[in-house]
């Protein structure tokens, strides 16, 4: 679903049934993480991670099997985030993800699309990572993935992610309104602040933020998306990603890989 939730999560509580192993949000502090899978032995060619939040399993996206997948990618690991503890997710690694800092719900269910690189596990095991958002699956063949993964280990940016239908940015933040997608007072912030920015420009390259590929260990694609995450994290803005990304990308001067 489009619309966020603004659930004050300390009214939730998270328990995973028959087990004795529960995470209760209320007084929890700051981030929580619980990989629920036993970690791998030795690192993946390359992982595919995605994130599904919501107040309920039975209220949230349902993901692909990626048992199926996993017979077409060899030594390929799929990590799901979540902070719905009973949601099936066959084939998956799932990750338990909960951060108390944040009001908006979907502000926390892209710590882990953007910031996943920061995790450990991630981090050790994942080479090159390809995000796929919850209701989304792989549309390429293990050929193509690993003639990327391979391009993205040698690029200097990092990044490879398709371009946007919508070519205006302009265009796109209307629409984000109109289809509403976000308050007309948010993405007005957000326009203010874009705005502001000496070095902005409506210029900038629209990217799909909905699967994209990336070398975690890439420094340049590291700094682009923790400036990011400064600003979006504040949720003071739009709580949809493109016109932050857009402007990053324009920012650090990064053209990334077509995918």
């Amino acid at each position: 679903s489009n619309a966020p939730d603004f659930t004050p999560h300390n009214s939730l509580q998270i328990q995973k049934k028959g087990d004795e192993q529960r995470l209760f949000c209320t007084g929890v502090s700051e981030e929580t993480i619980i990989f629920k899978d036993p970690p791998p032995k030795d690192p993946f060619e390359a992982c595919f991670v995605s994130a599904i939040f919501g107040v309920s399993a039975a209220e949230s996206d349902r993901p692909f099997d990626a048992r199926v997948w996993a017979r077409e990618f060899p030594n390929h690991g799929f990590f799901m985030f979540t902070n719905t503890v009973d949601l099936e997710s066959p084939g998956w690694r799932t990750v338990l993800y909960y951060d108390k800092r944040f009001r908006r719900m979907v502000t926390e269910s892209r710590y882990p699309k953007w910031l996943a690189w920061k995790h450990e596990i991630i981090e050790k095991f994942c080479p090159v990572v390809y995000y796929l958002d919850g209701s989304s699956q792989p549309a390429k063949s293990l050929q193509d993935f690993r003639a990327i993964t391979q391009l993205l280990l040698e690029s200097g940016v990092g990044l490879a992610q398709a371009k946007h239908a919508v070519r205006d940015l302009r265009n796109e933040m209307r629409a984000i309104v109109k289809k509403k997608r976000d308050t007309k007072a948010n993405m007005e912030a957000t326009r203010k602040w874009l705005e502001r920015q000496p070095d902005f420009s409506y210029d900038c390259q629209l990217y799909a933020n909905t699967h994209f590929g990336y070398n975690p260990a890439n420094l340049m694609f590291r700094k682009a998306t923790q400036f990011f995450w400064d600003q979006y994290s504040k949720e003071e803005f739009s709580w949809r990603d493109q016109p932050f990304w857009c402007y990053t990308l324009y920012h650090f001067n990064m053209t990334p890989i077509g995918l």
